[in-house]
Order: C-alpha cells, then sequence, then structure tokens
C-alpha cells in the first residue's frame, strides 16, 4: 500500500511538471484567406530586402516557443532557406519600437491549400519570456532568387512595413497578416512552488515508507 501511494505521488508530481512544458496556442490573429502581395524577403528581387510588422497580445505572462504564419513561396519551396522574425515592444516602423528579442531559423513547411506556392511556416525552438502586453512581429524570409510574402486573413488594419531595415520606404495600413503564437503561460513563483509542494509530498511519503 505504501509503495502504491509513493509510486502516486511520483506520478502526480511528474504530471504536474510535466503540464508546465506543453505548448499552447498564445494568440492568433486569424485564418490566411488571400496573398497579401506584400514583399517578406531578402533576395532583392523587390528592390531591397523588406519586412512586414503585425501587432499581437499576450494575455499572460509566457514563455514564446514557437511563431507561425501562412507564407506565399513564388519561388518554391527550393527558394526557400530559413525564416527571420524580431519581436519589438511597439511598432518598429512609425512609433520607434524597441527590440525585444530576434530569431533566425529553418522554419518547418507545410502546404497550405490556398494555393501551389503557399506554405504554413512554423519557427520552433524558441525560449523566449514575455510579460502580458502588447508586441509587434517582424517577418522576414531568406530567399535565393524570388518573391516571397506573408499571406492576409483579408483584412487591413495597422500591419506595417519598411524596406532594408528600415533605411527605405516605410509603409503604413497593410493588410493583416495570418499568424499564430505559441508557449506556455508562467508565473515566476509557481514551477518553484509545484517543485516545492512535490518534493514535500515525496519525502513525506519515504518518511512513512521507511517507517
Amino acid at each position: 500500500m505504501k509503495n502504491i501511494m509513493l509510486k502516486g505521488t511520483i506520478t502526480a508530481i511528474i504530471i504536474m511538471l510535466s503540464s508546465l512544458a506543453n505548448a499552447a496556442l498564445l494568440y492568433d490573429n486569424g485564418v490566411a484567406t488571400e496573398d497579401s502581395g506584400r514583399c517578406a524577403e531578402t533576395s532583392g528581387i523587390c528592390n531591397g530586402t523588406w519586412t512586414i510588422f503585425d501587432d499581437f497580445v499576450i494575455s499572460a505572462d509566457s514563455e514564446i516557443t514557437s511563431i507561425s504564419w501562412t507564407a506565399n513561396l513564388y519561388g518554391g519551396q527550393s527558394d526557400y532557406n530559413s525564416s527571420n522574425v524580431w519581436v519589438y515592444d511597439n511598432d518598429p516602423v512609425f512609433n520607434s519600437g524597441n527590440l525585444l528579442f530576434a530569431y533566425s531559423a529553418v522554419g518547418t513547411l507545410t502546404a497550405n491549400s490556398l494555393g501551389s506556392g503557399f506554405f504554413d511556416i512554423t519557427l520552433g525552438g524558441l525560449s523566449e519570456i514575455l510579460s502580458a502586453g502588447s508586441y509587434w512581429l517582424g517577418i522576414q524570409h531568406d530567399t535565393t532568387a524570388n518573391y516571397a510574402t506573408v499571406a492576409s486573413t483579408g483584412f487591413s488594419d495597422n500591419a506595417t512595413q519598411w524596406q532594408n531595415g528600415g533605411a527605405g520606404a516605410r509603409l503604413s495600413g497593410q493588410p493583416e497578416l495570418a499568424f499564430t503564437v505559441d508557449g506556455n503561460a508562467v508565473e515566476v513563483s509557481a514551477p518553484s512552488a509545484i517543485a516545492i509542494l512535490g518534493l514535500g509530498l515525496l519525502m513525506l511519503s519515504l518518511r512513512r515508507f521507511k517507517k
């Protein structure tokens, strides 16, 4: 009986701790319905490099683990090299947003039903903590020789775009981007509190087991 109680306690601790690592949807800006027609690539075919930005909201302190969006790769998957994302505390194009973090990696591409050149791109492997609040996401594709855009939700609002890292043209009122942000809601004290509680239960069970 004591062995069963001990195993049950350990299992409960494992379940509580593992639940903290299960990524969930933190923000969804909408489903991709069409091509935004706005360059977000490095090839230079759009007369320079371009990045497109849109805002998002995190409702609770969270660890960002992945960012996903739908892209149109005009040169196909073979023209895609990697993706670059930036997160700012405000719009960097017109409101002097401060860069919080940048991340570059080869995304996971999945064909999207919008058309032959459309792909859902997921950039995983992030581990960035953001407090609850509003932020701005920048998206760019590293492409070899062709266009790349981010798909739109079909609405135009406050998305922005700049050329050559802000040294060129700056555009407002761009189409809303189709993207999601995933991660884990976190509280600074929660993991330690759970660990301490679990350790206390484990020690209590061990004491009883020894007796």
